[in-house]
């Protein structure tokens, strides 16, 4: 006979088995407590609590799975070798691997975890269920679903090949249950004992046939069921699905034993409105609670985010107000991707101690991940993301200064792109100490960074040293075809236990203990031994079978993601975190349940099961016995809901308007149901918080009264009720918080004083200045400051740049300009320009590139292809001095350095001086015109100027002027050298291509009309103003000789100004503002360092004037009026300068 508990309280069903307990004990009678194995501990602790005995010999609490090995050291043990699940997820794999030729639905899915652990657990749930032959014929037989009878017959091939894999070599837990059962008979010890089995709600054929044996030898066997009694006999009273598996149970009882009922009329719950809502869970015709539930509450906030947040805030006022403890309260949660690092974040703001009861897996921990990272690199060759992984895992000891010698070592693979094998060649990690020492030679701080290279050489390469000797035995299995598997597994044991990884463990760990992080300590502790037996496992099950590194490394991986690390409560005084997944039901007196929402409550099915709920329903229409999918999730959340709410004294019920992602979510249909049942329960409105629940959470109070500062300080007006707070909280952070830091935030401003006079002088000590240092002041002050003050360390770009190119380039057509100057410009041949530029290409590429960047695969493409360019470049040069009268007069020409055959300064005022380089002078007759090449796009603007910008063209002129007066610069120009593809109008013909090239290579920037023969010099077939022939007449400006003068004298003034406030330390953020859209801050390196932030520095920009003219350069109405006199406007065609 068995004596089945009946109760719908969980707890109560517990209490009686626990008095019958002492009972037993009482008598001198065994007793065996047998449940989940998740419940062992919990059990054991409270059958404590509930007896009146302080120690028991005589009563145990088990799971079946030690009740097993009790039996089997009382009855001599198993000579077999029991094969754990990590040594089923290897077999199955070598399986899957072994039959994968024989497989089509299944076929290739040897390395997929998810899979494998589908099959292991479906063969688990065929032993454990006695499915036979009967049953594959049977669908083979029925079933019209070809798909379903094909995913049997191969489930079926893969079981049977299981299971002739460890005939006479292996049990696993299913066989040895079964070998218990066979040796019950003989067990005389357990004859009379009593045997209680609690908190199952469900079991497998196994089991019941253990049961049954139990009963069989005379055991007294008690079975507590959280079932409603009305819903074993009476069909109209089965609207509750969460009783459905109990009551199956039940019925399998039945079947095997005469039943004896215990039913236990005891109310649920002590609560009156707990108890209706138990009483009433889930059914369809629930009784409304009259009145208001003063132990449920319904909380609604405004994104899960903000929920969490509300929740610690409500556990703070709970702790303070009624003196709970923190161990009292547990919290549910039924989303982890939307809750777990947000409780984690929030409640460590907050001071809360949280546990998170569930289990992590071996595979998701921090050291096995760096072992199995550095496996990778073995593997996939170095694969960029596994090296960073490794690297900064801080699990491998670098030596002293690792972090540092690390962000070297990063920075110096990034920067010249080593990736993959590369990292195996030596000559990517070989200083060219020529190039440098070439390229520092004329440097101030030459030694200095010839030195800081040397010192990141010896770095670099004693980090790749230790990389690649920790690797070397996997590296050379590598190289192998194949190799036994026992050589891996050895090779992966000398990896893990390599002295620096040991180290670095050790000091990693020593680190969690100094921060408090006992949790991951604790994790890390587990770690080697279950790492271990992995690697013991696969040396018993496959040391002699042939294998590779990949396929190793997949068993390994596959196995770790499904081992479990239990993790131990750091404190006994804590916050519980768990789900309704979870076999086991925290029991705590006050309970939160987040996110009761339609998305994630009851949770959908996730992943693509072996056997989908489709499926499911085809077997059921053939009447298969289904007992292997009879457990329903969906079922077993709301069934693990109701027991959290039975045993509950306080229930707190939370939901969201939005996701964290800020998507909207609905209210769960199973709140919905609840609210249905308690009508008057009133929603807390957490979307919004009164100030009486600000106080408890010194965020939102510190929040607040910031706010309530600001206000104050911009003028606004505040309650006495903000004022009063905000006191009390200022006053509390001047006594246990800081009070300065939130003066200083409230006060806080982005700006940039000036330098003292000393600091200004000694980092602007000069009289000269260039161009560039001037448009960058003018964009803005604070950038000029840390590019030509400070002078930060810019990283190297393994990739040639724009700079490079450029530079390469002009030395290129300094050169061509050359020879066009000192030859005759109609005897230059195509193939003599084509070799000159081949040679200073070589010259100058060794200048600005060391040996692995010249040999770079990209780099090579981009110069190649830039030589073509120049190539062209170079014969559109010579076509457009043969349209013109100009030739080439001087090349690469300095001004203000005070060489021979340079020119002058361009001075501002009486000190302060322009100098720089004119790419080339061109002269006809005793005019003279600026050319100055520009790989880019640039376009000239007069607008630019009045702006403070562009100013290289005018200024270039000015230095010209300095010839003497009876030299007359008539222009200066970019020339445009880009070759990028144009859109092309009409057909392919020659004279259509040749047209395209004459018109990006127009020169475009600024001419002095000094007089109307000025334009047939530039051009002496297309001399006409609207159109002409070199001239980009869109984007030249063109100059009468005062406005020449009034635009000069004003780029001086300007100049010098700035020269002034440079000097006097002004480093103000000041960047220049084109548009709504586009400003400099967008283009600048240095935002990092300015902290520019458009919240609170958007009035520090200076607007870019777009309808600045040179009329507005006038000092007065009769200046202008002489302008306009003076000139007459010219015909469209060309711009004319405003």
């Amino acid at each position: 006979m068995i004596n089945t508990i009946i109760s719908k309280s969980p707890n109560a069903n517990s209490i009686y088995i626990y008095k019958k307990i002492e009972e037993n004990l009482d008598n001198n009678e065994r007793a065996f407590l047998i449940v989940p194995e998740q419940y062992t501990l919990q059990s054991d602790i409270n059958l404590m609590d509930n007896i009146s005995y302080k120690t028991v010999m005589d009563a145990k609490v088990l799971s079946f799975s030690s009740l097993s090995r009790f039996i089997i050291d009382r009855t001599g043990g198993l000579a077999d070798n029991i094969l754990s699940k990590s040594g089923k997820i290897i077999l199955l794999s070598n399986i899957l691997r072994d039959i994968n030729d024989d497989l089509t639905i299944f076929k290739g899915k040897y390395n997929n975890i998810d899979f494998i652990n589908d099959i292991e657990s479906i063969i688990t749930n065929i032993k454990d269920n006695n499915f036979d032959q009967a049953f594959y014929e049977d669908i083979r037989e029925n079933s019209d679903d070809e798909i379903l009878k094909l995913k049997f017959k191969e489930i079926k091939l893969i079981y049977e090949a299981y299971q002739k894999e460890i005939k006479d070599k292996f049990l696993d837990s299913e066989d040895r249950l079964n070998q218990v059962i066979t040796r019950l008979p003989s067990c005389d010890f357990l004859r009379d004992a009593n045997f209680y089995f609690d908190k199952f709600d469900y079991v497998s054929d196994i089991k019941i046939d253990f049961i049954a044996e139990l009963v069989r030898l005379g055991a007294r066997v008690n079975v507590a069921l959280t079932l409603d009694k009305t819903f074993i006999n009476n069909p109209m009273a089965k609207d509750l699905e969460i009783y459905d598996m109990a009551n199956k149970f039940y019925y399998r009882l039945k079947d095997i034993a005469k039943i004896h009922e215990i039913n236990l009329d005891t109310q649920i719950n002590p609560h009156d409105d707990i108890n209706h809502l138990c009483v009433n869970f889930e059914r369809y015709n629930p009784l409304v609670y009259k009145g208001n539930p003063s132990n449920i509450h319904l909380l609604e906030s405004i994104s899960t985010k903000t929920e969490v947040e509300n929740i610690a805030l409500t556990i703070n006022k709970l702790v303070y107000e009624n003196n709970l403890r923190y161990k009292d309260i547990a919290i549910y949660i039924t989303d982890a991707d939307q809750y777990e690092n947000e409780i984690k974040k929030v409640f460590n703001r907050y001071d809360l101690p949280v546990f998170l009861d569930k289990t992590n897996k071996l595979s998701d921990n921090h050291i096995v991940r760096s072992w199995m990272a550095a496996l990778r690199l073995v593997i996939y060759d170095f694969n960029v993301h596994d090296l960073s992984y490794f690297l900064r895992s801080n699990i491998f000891d670098f030596g002293e200064g690792a972090s540092d010698k690390i962000i070297i070592f990063q920075n110096y693979i990034n920067t010249r792109k080593i990736k993959g094998s590369m990292f195996l060649e030596d000559k990517y990690f070989d200083l060219d100490i020529e190039f440098y020492k070439n390229l520092y030679k004329d440097d101030p701080l030459g030694d200095e960074k010839l030195l800081t290279k040397i010192n990141e050489e010896k770095i670099v390469k004693d980090i790749r040293r230790k990389v690649l000797k920790l690797l070397s035995n996997l590296l050379e299995i590598k190289e192998k075809s194949e190799s036994t598997t026992s050589e891996i597994i050895e090779a992966i044991y000398d990896m893990i236990s390599n002295t620096s990884f040991i180290k670095g463990i050790n000091n990693y760990q020593n680190i969690l203990l100094e921060e408090g992080d006992l949790d991951d300590y604790d994790e890390n502790d587990q770690v080697w031994d279950k790492f271990i037996s992995i690697l013991e496992e696969l040396m018993n099950l496959m040391a002699d079978r042939k294998s590779t590194l990949k396929a190793t490394y997949d068993i390994i991986l596959a196995t770790a993601a499904d081992i479990d690390i239990g993790i131990i409560p750091p404190t006994k005084d804590h916050i519980t975190v768990t789900n309704f997944k979870r076999p086991r039901v925290s029991q705590r007196p006050v309970n939160f349940v987040l996110g009761l929402n339609d998305t994630f409550f009851p949770s959908k099915a996730s992943g693509e099961f072996l056997i989908g709920k489709e499926d499911k329903d085809k077997l059921a229409g053939l009447n298969l016995d289904l007992k292997i999918y009879e457990e329903d999730m969906e079922e077993r959340e709301k069934l693990n809901l109701y027991k959290m709410i039975s045993v509950s004294d306080k229930i707190y019920l939370s939901f969201a308007l939005s996701d964290k992602d800020g998507g909207a979510i609905n209210k769960s249909i199973v709140l919905n149901d609840i609210l249905k049942i308690f009508p008057g329960l009133k929603v807390t409105d957490l979307t919004s918080l009164p100030l009486d629940e600000i106080i408890y959470s010194k965020e939102l109070s510190q929040k607040y009264t910031m706010n309530t500062l600001w206000r104050i300080r911009k003028g606004e007006g505040v309650g006495k009720n903000d004022l009063t707070f905000s006191k009390s909280y200022l006053s509390y952070l001047k006594d246990y918080g800081d009070f300065e830091t939130m003066v200083d935030g409230l006060y806080y401003s982005n700006i940039k004083n000036n330098l003292n006079e000393s600091n200004a002088h000694n980092l602007y000590p000069k009289n000269h200045f260039n161009v560039t240092e001037i448009e960058t002041y003018s964009k803005c002050p604070y950038r000029y400051f840390v590019n030509f003050g400070i002078k930060p360390y810019y990283e190297e770009n393994y990739d040639v740049d724009a700079r490079e190119l450029g530079s390469i380039v002009h030395n290129s057509l300094e050169d061509v300009s050359r020879l066009i100057k000192d030859s005759d410009i109609e005897n230059i041949t195509n193939e003599e320009l084509d070799q000159l530029i081949i040679e200073n290409f070589s010259k100058s590429i060794d200048n600005y590139l060391d040996k692995t960047r010249k040999s770079n695969p990209r780099n090579e493409f981009i110069l190649n292809n830039l030589i073509k360019n120049t190539k062209n470049n170079s014969k559109e040069v010579i076509n457009q001095l043969k349209k013109g009268e100009f030739k080439v007069a001087d090349v690469e020409v300095d001004f203000g350095y005070n060489k021979e055959n340079g020119l002058p300064g361009v001075y501002v005022d009486n000190q302060n001086y322009l100098r720089g380089r004119i790419d080339r002078i061109d002269k006809a007759e005793n005019y003279l015109r600026i050319i100055d090449y520009k790989t880019g796009k640039k376009v000239f603007k007069i607008v630019n100027i009045l702006n403070g910008l562009d100013l290289q063209l005018l200024v270039y002129m000015m230095s010209a002027k300095s010839k003497g007066n009876e030299i007359i610069p008539i222009g200066s120009f970019y020339m445009p050298l880009s070759d990028e593809l144009e859109k092309m109008e009409g057909t392919y013909e020659k004279s259509n291509i040749e047209k395209i090239y004459e018109d990006k290579f127009k020169m475009n920037g600024l001419i002095v009309k000094v007089n109307e023969e000025v334009f047939k010099l530039i051009d002496k077939e297309n001399y006409d103003i609207k159109n002409i022939g070199v001239i980009d007449t869109k984007n030249t400006d063109i100059l009468s000789t005062e406005e020449e003068q009034l635009v000069n004298d004003f780029a001086k003034d300007l100049i010098s100004k700035y020269i002034k406030e440079i000097k006097m330390g002004n480093i103000k953020l000041h960047p220049i503002k084109y548009s709504d859209t586009q400003n400099e801050c967008q283009y600048c390196d240095f935002k990092g360092i300015c902290k520019f932030d458009e919240s609170i520095d958007s009035d520090k920009y200076r607007d870019f004037d777009s309808k600045k003219t040179i009329k507005d350069l006038y000092k007065n109405r009769e200046d202008l009026d002489e302008w306009y006199s003076l000139y007459t406007w010219p015909r469209e065609g060309h711009k004319r300068a405003r």
